[in-house]
């Protein structure tokens, strides 16, 4: 078969691989469901959040999120699914045709959740910019959360602060 990318391509793509996994940005793929189950994780993260990657595959965004500031993560996590994301399961938003469960299946935030509207949630194009509390290591720090949709789901890319 055949080589699918040349070898600009393929330097450029080495170039964004070293990004991904020993930059200092966390990078995580996730479901578009609003409990975001994690599905891909940086090693970095593990360095940061002091937890092997593979403890979060499968687990909601939230894991890594200060309860304090899980009104705030609901809220960016709506502003880019839309209205009316899935709260887990079926992977799904109102810009694919799936979706329509809420928040009230128990998902990020948990009911009252849709009330907070904090100000720190701010919509850059596609995506949002929330600067919020995680969890690393125990103990709690600032960091700003950059969360997009993209073809294979939600792209998060956090930066400890």
């Amino acid at each position: 078969m055949a080589n699918v990318y040349d070898e600009q391509e393929e330097d450029v793509l080495e170039v964004y691989r070293d990004i991904v996994e020993n930059g200092p940005d966390l990078f995580s793929l996730h479901g578009t469901t609003l409990d975001a189950p994690f599905s891909f994780v940086s090693k970095s993260l593990n360095l940061k959040f002091q937890l092997p990657s593979e403890y979060l595959l499968g687990k909601p965004l939230k894991t890594v999120v200060d309860p304090d500031d899980w009104g705030v993560l609901t809220t960016a996590l709506l502003a880019v699914l839309g209205p009316n994301p899935t709260s887990g399961g079926k992977s799904g938003n109102s810009r694919d045709g799936g979706g329509g469960g809420g928040i009230e299946g128990g998902g990020v935030g948990g009911a009252g959740a849709e009330a907070a509207a904090p100000a720190a949630a701010v919509a850059v194009g596609s995506g949002t910019v929330v600067e919020l509390n995680v969890m690393c290591g125990g103990a709690s720090c600032l960091a700003s959360m950059s969360i997009a949709l993209g073809c294979r789901g939600l792209i998060v890319v956090t930066r400890m602060q």
